[in-house]
């Protein structure tokens, strides 16, 4: 994806150009944050239009919830990619120093977010649910055809214990055929996240947006997040009404073991920080065997 593109779509918009943050980056797709003079963008490009549709469903449907989401100033289609750009509240969760206090704010305005975004009826959304059906189905794939091989692979590197992982690998397989109907952010790095001045959270990037069990949310967060902050965000989640079915303490494993499979796969793609995550893996395993 070429910036110079996105620049001018950006001009024509007229504000001025400042910084662009690259937060997913694919041949077919992808997700920026826009910096401007007048506050920030984000910018969400695809070649198929149903994946823009769909994002456009989730803003909407968010929004009819209460949930702060962009404002959707353009939809165009330029050349052979379809662009959507919308007005974000607030600044990135990433740009901001806040004391321990105001951070906890922010993490209750996360767990209240989650838990409305959770709690949306998908049902009547026709292409919407299809679109995300289709992305779980996707998962489903990697799981059956990927998964034990990842597995394997952390066994065999002695990277986690084989006990650990036959029971991991039989815990996912089933759950590839027990899906929740619960609507997903997907990927709630820090840089989707964007704070106003009343620390209320506001979400952007839906393009990983699917369906499945909510601790997979809250095992994303994990990803970019400290051990601490999260555990106080599940707690938070837990108290304010979310799967009151468990303890938070169950929650919270179920989290665990959720973002270590999250960093099974990204311990085999992504090459450079293979000791990297494999230090994030058995520091979230240490964790895990502390319950």
């Amino acid at each position: 994806m070429e910036t110079n593109l996105i620049r001018k779509i950006i001009k024509g918009l007229g504000v001025k150009f400042i910084a662009m943050d690259n937060i997913f980056l694919g041949k077919e797709d992808c997700f920026f944050i826009v910096r401007t003079d007048k506050g920030y963008l984000s910018v969400r490009v695809a070649k198929d239009e149903q994946k823009i549709l769909t994002e456009k469903a989730i803003i909407r449907l968010c929004k009819k919830h209460g949930i702060l989401v962009p404002q959707i100033i353009l939809y165009k289609k330029v050349g052979d990619m379809f662009f959507l750009i919308e007005k974000v509240n607030g600044e990135p969760l990433t740009s901001k120093s806040l004391h321990i206090y105001d951070y906890n704010k922010v993490l209750t305005s996360l767990a209240q977010v989650l838990l409305i975004l959770h709690k949306i009826e998908l049902k009547g959304f026709g292409f919407f649910n299809d679109d995300l059906v289709g992305r779980i189905k996707t998962w489903q794939k990697f799981i059956t055809e990927n998964l034990d091989k990842e597995l394997i692979f952390l066994q065999n590197k002695r990277i986690l214990p084989k006990l650990f992982i036959k029971k991991i690998s039989h815990f996912l397989h089933f759950e590839s055929t027990n899906i929740l109907p619960v609507l997903l952010h997907g990927n709630l790095m820090k840089k989707a996240l964007f704070v106003d001045k009343k620390l209320r959270v506001s979400l952007t990037g839906f393009n990983h947006a699917l369906i499945g069990d909510p601790n997979w949310d809250l095992a994303g967060f994990l990803l970019y997040e400290n051990f601490d902050h999260t555990k106080r965000l599940i707690n938070l989640y837990y108290l304010l009404g979310g799967m009151v079915q468990w303890d938070s303490e169950d929650f919270l494993k179920t989290a665990l073991r959720r973002a270590i499979v999250i960093l099974v796969w990204r311990v085999r793609k992504q090459r450079g920080n293979t000791a990297k995550l494999v230090r994030v893996v058995r520091e979230l395993y240490g964790r895990l065997s502390l319950f």
